[in-house]
């Protein structure tokens, strides 16, 4: 490929941006070969990008943006899509990662004859990653553990947005339900037959009965919640998933007749 220069050393594969007349600026052949490698990198366990030349990457060819000038809309779109994919987090297990910096020490060792010995470098470094795929994470969980020197420290359990959004709707509309059922309850034992909202909001945000305002964040007097939990059921874990809640709390008013 001319664009990138591609080596692997072991486990791990090396590409390097290879355009450094132009300061490895993306055109549509580099996004185009950067897309194909990365479909599917092998047995490699770390992917390490970089760029020829005293640049990593200046970002898109000038050339190539003035050239968009004389295409359509549909093209410009399509290169735009090409672009995004990928870089889009959703094609793989990874959908998000960050570090620590890096930690450089050295020190000098004593042999058993008392004389120190010549310095010993060390570095350190933390990185945190969002898998998206159970069985991903497992695998690498398990392949990390046989590596010297390395250790996962912990792994925190998080809903997706849409899962967490999904259970958000579910919970609170349970709750207004729940709300209403008890203010029927109520108005029943005081010989009403009906109820009717006249506010629903969070907790803290309708204010008192004579019109005066709550102070924001006090808790209802008998706060109606509601949780529900989401596991993953998938066998091949070797560990369970910590169980996770979403829980809503309502503040409601009705009108008794």
């Amino acid at each position: 490929m001319g664009a990138l220069r591609i080596e692997r050393d072991d486990d791990v594969l090396r590409v390097t941006l290879a355009r450094p007349e132009t300061r490895n600026a993306f055109d549509a052949d580099l996004i185009a070969e950067l897309s194909e490698t990365f479909v599917d990198v092998g047995k490699a366990r770390a992917v390490l990008l970089a760029g020829d030349g005293p640049s990593f990457c200046a970002g898109a060819d000038v050339e190539w943006m003035r050239a968009s000038v004389a295409l359509d809309f549909d093209a410009n779109v399509a290169d735009a899509n090409a672009l995004r994919g990928m870089l889009d987090a959703a094609s793989g297990p990874v959908i998000a990662w960050s570090s620590d910096r890096v930690g450089v020490w050295s020190d000098r060792p004593w042999n058993n004859d008392g004389k120190q010995l010549p310095l010993v470098y060390h570095a350190t470094i933390g990185v945190r990653a969002t898998f998206s795929d159970f069985e991903a994470l497992a695998r690498w969980v398990e392949s990390t553990a046989t590596v010297s020197g390395a250790n996962v420290g912990s792994i925190e359990w998080e809903l997706t947005d849409d899962t967490r959004d999904a259970l958000l709707t579910a919970v609170r509309t349970k709750a207004v339900q729940d709300a209403a059922a008890k203010a029927l309850v109520y108005a029943r034992a005081a010989e009403l037959t009906a109820v009717t909202a006249t506010a629903i909001a969070d907790p803290g945000l309708l204010g008192s009965p004579d019109g005066s305002p709550q102070p924001f964040g006090s808790a209802p007097a008998a706060p109606r919640m509601f949780a529900a939990k989401a596991m993953s059921d998938s066998a091949a874990l070797a560990f369970t998933p910590q169980e996770l809640e979403v829980a809503a709390q309502v503040d409601a008013r009705f009108l008794a007749s």
